[in-house]
């Protein structure tokens, strides 16, 4: 008069073991990440300030200085030649007077984001101990 539940144990467990091995993790989840509340304030005259602005097709013009004016303008086309230029450009303004703790990057909304990490892999060659700000401007 007794039932046997052995089985139906066996086939649980069974079933378990199928689904553990058959399933698949997800890799990417989505995370709610929390807003900004608030930023650090940059004073402008302690930083080194490089300005990237964007053409008509992909590339990005870059300035050494606050601004989009012709006489700033970095003069190569050649990636490796803009980064040793800005190097050496960020290494004497951060020297001389009147000394510059910070590099701050000021790009507009349509400069491509490979343009603003190679102005900050130049940045980051000769800024030591500085901070690197990357800033966002509208384009009009």
């Amino acid at each position: 008069t007794d039932i046997d539940i052995t089985p139906m144990i066996d086939i649980t467990f069974l079933l378990l073991v199928f689904f553990l091995v058959a399933s698949t993790m997800a890799q990417q989840t989505p995370v709610d990440l929390p807003e900004a509340r608030y930023g650090d304030a940059v004073a402008m005259e302690d930083s080194v300030v490089l300005t990237l602005t964007t053409t008509d097709g992909e590339d990005a013009i870059i300035y050494k200085g606050d601004g989009a004016k012709e006489e700033w303008r970095v003069k190569s086309t050649d990636p490796a030649a803009q980064e040793d230029e800005l190097a050496a450009y960020i290494e004497a303004t951060l020297k001389g007077p009147p000394s510059k703790t910070h590099v701050m990057v000021k790009a507009g909304k349509t400069v491509k984001h490979r343009h603003v990490s190679r102005i900050s892999h130049a940045a980051g060659r000769v800024l030591g101990n500085g901070r690197l700000y990357v800033a966002v401007m509208e384009a009009d």
